[in-house]
């Protein structure tokens, strides 16, 4: 039986990758000062900041597409499909629960000025 090779022994501390320090502020260290922005603007006891949670991390999906190996690009693909489909779920749960999406009335009134132009 061949010896089993002793591992290195860890240095004291977090390791390097280690997430374990990320315990409070939920969402606040996982984002950066312009993503958080975006979403103070969301804030409130329906679903819509969660939507814009959601937005933001396909976001990011969307702009690793162009730097990304060719290996992980089916990966990226699958986790932005879900993504968006997460968004259309909660949109459509919001809607459910009786709660309006302030971004359908910006949406509608962009969309008047550039017909209207």
């Amino acid at each position: 039986m061949p010896a089993k090779k002793p591992t290195p022994k860890a240095k004291r501390g977090a390791q390097a990758a280690n997430s374990n320090a990320h315990k409070h502020g939920f969402y606040s260290d996982r984002f950066t000062r312009a993503e958080l922005l975006r979403l103070t603007r969301h804030i409130g006891d329906d679903l819509t900041s969660e939507i814009a949670l959601q937005r933001i991390l396909n976001s990011r999906l969307m702009k690793a597409i162009p730097d990304a190996a060719p290996e992980h690009l089916a990966g990226l693909a699958v986790a932005l499909s879900t993504g968006t489909g997460r968004v259309a779920r909660l949109m459509q749960t919001q809607r459910a629960l009786g709660g309006a999406n302030p971004q359908e009335e910006e949406l509608k009134t962009i969309l008047e000025e550039i017909l209207d132009s």
